[in-house]
């Protein structure tokens, strides 16, 4: 009997050891995790305020990370034939295709709207050397020459090359928004898109200097010839085209469109002569090089090639 209450008290000290052996490794755990999580917010504290306060010196510049959605695919090839503005070329057309880790379920809802707001990236400016040096003030073209704070203009060279279109929502395939009216080049990066809304959008008490009054752009009152000589590239090319397959109506009204708008500069249309063969002029739509020759009256296309 004496053996076997021996015993029970052996165990019942070994348990007792055991429980407060345990408790004061929790006590200590629980001590270590407060004073580690007491370090990673006096670390994230600091960390904030040293951004705060290189933000104020102006150290900050260029710290924001943005990755894009997806991609565009345009009917633009090139930055020669981009219109300046959407909506120039109501039958540009392009693709928005969302990245594979962007689910495309995130649409939803979208197909409510007919025009979205687009946010890109002018990835091919031609300022890239420059960066880090702002050039505050440029010309418009609508100024003739004259210059203004480029904040007061659309001009893609920022000092955050960011663009800003509103185009037309035609449908949406799972991943893909068909979009009309683009003004981007292809492969442009998407950051965000959003849905156009007209009473937020459009506020009808606007104002905006006198000179962006005039007519962004001023079609020209040309003939424009396309030759049945054509007939053969630009059906074969519509048949494989992505954006206009099929469609040869609406590719050539998108030619015609961008042809009407005159895409010289106003130092080769100050030199425009006699001379054919310094009148002819190029440009790359949905991947056809299109050759054209000038004259007063009239556009007429020389020759399509396929650029692929």
């Amino acid at each position: 009997m004496i053996a076997l209450v021996c015993l029970l008290c052996s165990v019942v000290a070994y348990y007792h050891f055991k429980c407060t052996s345990l408790q004061a490794d929790l006590k200590k755990t629980q001590q270590l995790r407060l004073e580690e999580r007491t370090g990673r917010i006096n670390a994230e504290i600091k960390n904030r305020q040293d951004k705060l306060s290189n933000e104020e010196k102006g150290e900050g510049v260029g710290q924001i990370g943005v990755r894009p959605i997806g991609m565009l695919r345009s009917c633009f090839n090139q930055r020669n034939g981009t219109p300046r503005n959407s909506g120039c070329v109501p039958s540009a057309r392009g693709v928005l295709k969302l990245r594979k880790d962007v689910p495309y379920t995130s649409l939803e809802g979208l197909e409510g709207f007919s025009h979205v707001w687009l946010i890109g990236w002018f990835h091919e400016n031609t300022n890239a050397s420059k960066e880090g040096k702002i050039k505050a003030k440029i010309s418009p073209p609508r100024l003739g020459g004259a210059k203004v704070g480029l904040f007061s203009t659309r001009t893609p060279h920022r000092p955050n090359p960011i663009s800003l279109t509103v185009v037309k929502l035609d449908k949406i395939e799972k991943n893909c928004v068909y979009l009309s009216g683009v003004d981007m080049i292809d492969d442009t990066p998407i950051l965000d898109i959003k849905p156009y809304i007209p009473s937020y959008d459009s506020l009808s008490s606007a104002q905006v200097p006198t000179w962006i009054l005039d007519p962004p752009v001023k079609p020209s009152h040309w003939e424009i010839h396309i030759g049945g000589e054509f007939d053969g590239i630009i059906d074969e090319h519509i048949r494989g085209s992505v954006l206009y397959q099929n469609d040869r109506k609406a590719f050539l009204d998108f030619v015609q469109e961008v042809l009407v708008i005159d895409l010289r500069s106003q130092h080769r249309r100050d030199k425009m002569n006699a001379n054919l063969l310094l009148n002819t002029h190029s440009v790359t739509l949905d991947g056809l090089t299109i050759q054209f020759q000038i004259t007063d009256q009239s556009l007429t296309v020389t020759n399509i090639s396929n650029i692929k």
